[in-house]
C-alpha cells in the first residue's frame, strides 16, 4: 500500500519536476503558496491536469469519501476511549444517556482542535503531510504494538508489565513528539545551518520508532519478571503457543468497589416523561444527542442485550479464501513494483 501511493507521487513528479521537487522557498511559493515544498500538492494535481473529466470527478468523489471514512473512524473511536476509559473511570455510575451526550461533546472539542492544530502540520516537517503522519506514529504507535505483540506470543507478560511498558513508550514518545515540534526544520537549502540537537537532526523518525519498541518490551518484561505472573488457568487460549488448548480459560475475578451514587446523574426520568411535555430547545439538544431514539427504543422495549460470541474457530473455507486473496494482493503488488522499476 505505501509503494502504491508513494509511486504516484513519483510518477508525477517525474513530469512536474521543477514544480512538484522545488527546492527554493520563492519557486515554491510562486508554485503552490508554501515555501517549504508543493509535495502535498502532488497526486492532487496528477488526478486534475493528467485525467479525463468524467474520471476526475470520480477519483475526487474517492479521495473525499476515503478523507470522510478516515476522519469519522478516528473521531469515533477517541470518543470511545474518552468515555468508556477515562469518564467512566472517574463515574463509574454514569448511565447510557450522559455516556452519548459526554462522547458527542467530545467529538465537537475533538475536531476543534484538530482544526487548531493545521497550522503546527504546516509549521513542520517542511510541511510533508505524509511525513508528519508517518513521524507521529513513529512516536506513538511503537508501545502499543509492542505491548500487543509481547501479549500474544509471551504468558509471562502480566498487566503491571503491560501498564508500565505503554506509559513508558508513551512518555518518551511524548517527549521526542514535543521535542522535535518546537523546532523548525530548515529547507533544503539552509540544511548546513541546521541547529537542532542530535537526537532530532540525526536519529529518523522510523529509526527512533524501532528504539521505542525495543524501550517498551525492556520495560515490560522488567516489570513482568518482578511482579507475580498470571495463572495459567486465566490465561488459556489468549497465546498463540495455547491456542490448542482444550479447555476454556477462566474469568479473573474482579474486587467489587463501592460506588458513591449521590454524585451520579438520573435521566430514568425522561423515560417516563411524555414526548409533548418536553420544552422546545431540549427536544432539540436530545434530537442532536440522539436520546429521543433511545427514549423511544427503551419505551417500545427494543432496547436488548445481544451475547458476545468469543469463540475463535473459524471455517476452513474462509480461511483459505483469506490465504488465497493475501497472495493475490502480495503477488500483484510486487508485479507493480518490479514492472515500474523496470520501464521507469
Amino acid at each position: 500500500m505505501v509503494i502504491i501511493q508513494i509511486k504516484n507521487g513519483l510518477n508525477f513528479l517525474s513530469i512536474r519536476k521543477e514544480e512538484i521537487g522545488c527546492v527554493d522557498p520563492e519557486l515554491c511559493q510562486s508554485f503552490c503558496g508554501n515555501e517549504n515544498g508543493c509535495s502535498n500538492f502532488a497526486y492532487p494535481k496528477l488526478i486534475i491536469q493528467t485525467m479525463p473529466v468524467g474520471l476526475r470527478g470520480l477519483m475526487v468523489a474517492v479521495m473525499i469519501a476515503a478523507l470522510m471514512s478516515s476522519l469519522t473512524s478516528v473521531f469515533n473511536s477517541c470518543s470511545v476511549i474518552f468515555t468508556m476509559d477515562i469518564w467512566k473511570h472517574f463515574r463509574k455510575q454514569a448511565c447510557d444517556i450522559e455516556l452519548m451526550i459526554i462522547g458527542r461533546v467530545f467529538v465537537v472539542t475533538f475536531v476543534i482542535i484538530s482544526i487548531l492544530w493545521i497550522p503546527i502540520i504546516e509549521m513542520n516537517q517542511g510541511s510533508r503531510l505524509f511525513d508528519y503522519t508517518q513521524s507521529v506514529t513513529s512516536f506513538l504507535a511503537p508501545p502499543v504494538c509492542a505491548v500487543y505483540v509481547q501479549a500474544i506470543l509471551f504468558k509471562r507478560i502480566n498487566e503491571p508489565g503491560a501498564f508500565w511498558g505503554l506509559i513508558t513508550g508513551l512518555c518518551v514518545g511524548l517527549i521526542r513528539f514535543i521535542w522535535q515540534f518546537s523546532y523548525k526544520e530548515p529547507s533544503c537549502l539552509n540544511i548546513h545551518l541546521d541547529r537542532r540537537p542530535f537526537i532530532i537532526s540525526e536519529v529518523h523518525f522510523l529509526h527512533f520508532g524501532i528504539i521505542l519498541f525495543v524501550i517498551t518490551c525492556l520495560t515490560s518484561w522488567i516489570v513482568s519478571l518482578l511482579t507475580p505472573p498470571i495463572p495459567y488457568k486465566y490465561i488459556r487460549r489468549l497465546t498463540y503457543f495455547s491456542i490448542d488448548d482444550p479447555l476454556e480459560p477462566e474469568q479473573i475475578p474482579s474486587n467489587q468497589i463501592l460506588e458513591e451514587k449521590e454524585n451520579a446523574l438520573n435521566f430514568d426520568h425522561l423515560l417516563d416523561t411524555n414526548e409533548n411535555d418536553v420544552k422546545m430547545h431540549k427536544r432539540i439538544f436530545f434530537w442532536l444527542c440522539g436520546i429521543e431514539k433511545y427514549m423511544k427504543s427503551e419505551k417500545n422495549g427494543k432496547a436488548k442485550n445481544e451475547k458476545i460470541d468469543t469463540s475463535i474457530e473459524e471455517s476452513s473455507l474462509w480461511s483459505k479464501v483469506c490465504d488465497i486473496n493475501a497472495v493475490i494482493a502480495m503477488g500483484f503488488c510486487g508485479f507493480c513494483y518490479a514492472f515500474f522499476n523496470r520501464f521507469n
